[in-house]
């Protein structure tokens, strides 16, 4: 298929700014912004069109859309699975540039959003069901939605308030804080603060699984279960704001624990169980 490149110093996504004279209006584009600085913010509304991959280059700097007016489109093949080098097919959009993006998606959704650069995109609307964050800043807002997949390797995200969040976060570098629950959090490495004031009837379990693994919980308000399996890292509850009953704890000799509450939350843990002799209860 091929690549239309958008043209150097453009500020508008009209068909006759690329290379092809076509841009997103041609069925399954494949669209390259490879550099230049100057923001775009005319002709970003293309919720009409589906196209396959937009990928934003690291040299530019530029900004893509605003909070207001984000870029509207989606990028979707006929079935969302998650972006790999062995399953190339799959509709993304690929941040690299240093500027910031803010985009939503229209009724089919985004695929896979990566934020692979410096710069930060914004989700201000619609489904991304799956989400990648290897630098930079990503944000979540409280209109969008990210079903099905988490995978944080650094960089910094943040998902704003809402009562449902993804299935799966895994977490393996960064700093990070959910406003939102997920279904099961794989904590690996890097810093995860939960500040979640309603995750409705979500289920949660936490799992804190590497060294240099950091979870706190500021507040998880559910009338779901939480469990949390402490296999090593470091788990914290001394800003906890509200009560948190945790079902089911298991925890292992390499893990810590920091303090317990002193913000007002009681903390109550209805079945703890040591996987190993030295293992540090709570």
């Amino acid at each position: 298929m091929a690549v239309a490149y958008l043209n150097n110093g453009a500020t508008s996504f009209a068909d006759a700014n690329w290379s092809d004279g076509a841009g997103f209006t041609t069925a399954n584009a494949e669209l390259v912004i490879p550099g230049g600085s100057n923001s775009i913010t005319s002709d970003v509304d293309q919720g009409s069109d589906n196209i396959r991959f937009l990928r934003i280059a690291r040299d530019f700097s530029g900004n893509i859309g605003t909070s207001t007016a984000p870029l509207d489109v989606d990028a979707f093949d006929g079935a969302h699975a998650e972006w790999s080098t062995a399953n190339n097919n799959e509709g993304r959009i690929v941040h690299s540039g240093t500027g910031s993006l803010f985009v939503q998606s229209d009724a089919d959704g985004i695929t896979n959003i990566i934020q692979d650069g410096p710069g930060k995109t914004f989700l201000v609307s619609g489904a991304a069901p799956y989400v990648r964050v290897n630098a930079g800043t990503f944000q979540a807002e409280t209109s969008a939605t990210i079903a099905t997949k988490l995978t944080l390797n650094g960089g910094s995200a943040t998902l704003l308030a809402k009562t449902t969040g993804p299935t799966t976060i895994n977490v393996h570098g960064g700093s990070h804080t959910l406003n939102r629950p997920g279904t099961t959090i794989n904590v690996y490495s890097g810093r995860v603060i939960i500040e979640c004031n309603d995750a409705g009837s979500t289920d949660v379990t936490i799992n804190i699984l590497g060294a240099d693994a950091y979870v706190e919980i500021v507040s998880l308000t559910t009338s779901g279960t939480v469990n949390v399996n402490r296999y090593a890292g470091m788990f914290e509850t001394a800003r906890l704001k509200k009560d948190l009953t945790i079902a089911t704890m298991y925890t292992a000799a390499p893990a810590k624990f920091g303090s317990l509450p002193k913000g007002g939350g009681l903390l109550t843990i209805t079945n703890q169980y040591k996987l190993d002799p030295g293992a540090q209860s709570i």
